[in-house]
Formats: structure tokens, C-alpha cells, sequence
């Protein structure tokens, strides 16, 4: 959640979700963000950085137009996991 409070800090984030995989032992934050302009991910790690302890900058930044959201209307993690994290996309 720090790191989620922390992406909403910058301009351009307009939506963010961060996932946590452990794959072959290794472990990686994994944000799947929404943003109003582009970014390039040196821009976004400086920045975070800015906020964040780099062990907590995400390792993998993802793109989406749009956070997919549940019935509830909260962003569906289980939906981005899959997408980003149990097809091993990075």
C-alpha cells in the first residue's frame, strides 16, 4: 500500500496497483499503472525514489489504459496477477 500511496503521489499516475511475485525463489514488486502522459521507467524509478526506499521501487512497470476493476469497482488484482504475474510476463 506505501508503494500504491506513493505512485499516486506523482502527476502522471492516474491509477496504480502493486503486485508481489516470488518466482524460482526470487522475489519482485511488480506495478501495473494507469497514467495521464507518457513515462519512461528511469522517470518513474528517479521518482519514486524520490519517495520510496529503493528496495521498494518495483523491479517491472506494466501500462494499462485503464485498471480492469471487480464488481465492487476495486481494482481486480486477481485479474492483473494473472495477466502479469502467472503467464510470467515482466
Amino acid at each position: 500500500e506505501e508503494i500504491e500511496a506513493a505512485l499516486h503521489c506523482l502527476d502522471y499516475v492516474s491509477e496504480a496497483a502493486v503486485l508481489h511475485a516470488n518466482t524460482g525463489g526470487l522475489s519482485r514488486i511488480v506495478a501495473v499503472i494507469a497514467a495521464t502522459q507518457d513515462f519512461d521507467n528511469e522517470k518513474i524509478r528517479g521518482d519514486l525514489k524520490q519517495i520510496v526506499p529503493s528496495y521498494m521501487v518495483p523491479s517491472v512497470f506494466h501500462r494499462e489504459n485503464m485498471l480492469p476493476k471487480n464488481p465492487s469497482g476495486k481494482v481486480d488484482r486477481r485479474q492483473l496477477a494473472e495477466k502479469y504475474i502467472r503467464n510470467g510476463a515482466s
